[in-house]
């Protein structure tokens, strides 16, 4: 599932490739991934320009000149690609934005992921008014970290993963960037110490930032400490790496190097 880098990526690539273009029309080939008939869809945007690209957490938004907004979600996965051409095959592309300069942008394999459009001055009202603070563009002080988890009794994985504190983190990021700050997923946010909170803000914009790193083309790929090595040793102090289950998400860790007690 992508999570905060990975969409990171995307919205680069929209950036980098899309803005300025106007949209001539939209193909439609899975209604449940939009918001609105299909028909209304296409007229919602089409003569409109790209104008600005941004990212809170997850989410991708696309504002167009006509103050409308699109709402990217990949949800579990997809690909977003740019194209000479708006062929397509649509049992794998179920949206594809047509451009007035004969490109298109093709929306593949979105697997519950959705593109959804709304009236620029709505977005607060949407999912996206509901998101915490980015993890990466907005990460809390440490003091806001205490004020957000420290009073709760959930394991902090849990309390990384509940979008509406934090936003942008995922399971294996949750997992890599508790590593990184030593901690066990299973540790209760309340009993965390001011110092450990040093430590998790630190993490996560460590693994968060490296992650971002290793998606340039001249960077070797992000390789996790912790997430998927179950049964594999610590690259830190060899001691085999474990899978318990929170919540019933997965979570990853050396119980050397993230104690419990």
């Amino acid at each position: 599932m992508p999570e905060l880098p990975e969409v990171e990526m995307v919205r680069r690539y929209l950036e980098a490739h899309c803005l300025g273009k106007t949209v001539a029309g939209a193909v439609v080939n899975q209604p449940a991934c939009i918001n609105v008939p299909p028909t209304a869809y296409g007229r919602c945007i089409a003569g409109a320009t790209l104008e600005h690209v941004w990212r809170k957490g997850k989410l991708v938004m696309v504002d167009l000149s006509n103050q409308v907004s699109l709402i990217v979600h990949l949800a579990l996965g997809g690909e977003v690609l740019l194209r000479d051409t708006a062929d397509h095959d649509p049992a794998r592309t179920q949206i594809v934005l047509t451009f007035a300069d004969g490109t298109a942008l093709h929306f593949h394999q979105l697997r519950l992921g959705n593109v959804h459009v709304y009236p620029t001055y709505h977005l607060a009202t949407t999912r996206l008014g509901r998101l915490g603070a980015d993890a990466l563009d907005e990460l809390p002080s440490v003091a806001g970290l205490q004020a957000l988890y420290g009073a709760s009794g959930k394991p902090i994985k849990v309390l990384l993963l509940e979008q509406t504190l934090i936003c942008g983190i995922g399971n294996l990021y949750g997992d890599e960037l508790l590593f990184g700050a030593g901690l066990h997923p299973e540790r209760r946010g309340k009993t965390l110490t001011g110092e450990e909170f040093v430590r998790l803000r630190e993490a996560i914009a460590e693994t968060l930032n490296a992650a971002l790193r290793s998606r340039t083309p001249e960077a070797p790929p992000y390789e996790p400490h912790v997430y998927g090595r179950t049964g594999e040793p610590c690259r830190a102090c060899g001691c085999t790496i474990q899978r318990l289950r929170l919540n019933n998400r997965s979570a990853h860790l050396c119980p050397t190097c993230q104690p419990l007690g």
